[in-house]
């Protein structure tokens, strides 16, 4: 009965360091899942980090034209109002000079 008794608890702190030895494992195991959920969210913020920047940026490339076509539209408008006014002045000189004509 003595060496039953012996290889009983020796099986037993085998099974315990079998046991340790599982759970070990299994927590290196989740340890390498959590680092690669970690690394996966900072990929993820890095990319939705890049993808605000790019917004922004994108967002000011959108009022800076805004901005320029308004710039544009105002040359045009100054453009057609001289335009108009030369048009003006040059029938008023062309009545002007008529009329001296029938004036000589």
């Amino acid at each position: 009965m003595n060496n039953t008794e012996t290889n009983h608890p020796l099986n037993n702190e085998q099974d315990l360091e079998k046991l340790i030895l599982d759970l070990k494992t299994e927590i290196q195991t989740k340890e390498q899942e959590v680092k690669t959920w970690q690394n996966g969210k900072i990929k993820t913020e890095q990319t939705l980090f890049e993808k605000e920047r790019e917004i922004s940026r994108l967002k000011e490339d959108i009022e800076a034209l805004k901005r320029e076509n308004h710039r544009q539209r105002r040359i045009e408008l100054d453009q057609k109002e001289t335009k108009n006014k030369n048009q003006a002045l040059e029938l008023f000189t062309q009545k002007l000079q008529a009329k001296m004509e029938v004036a000589k």
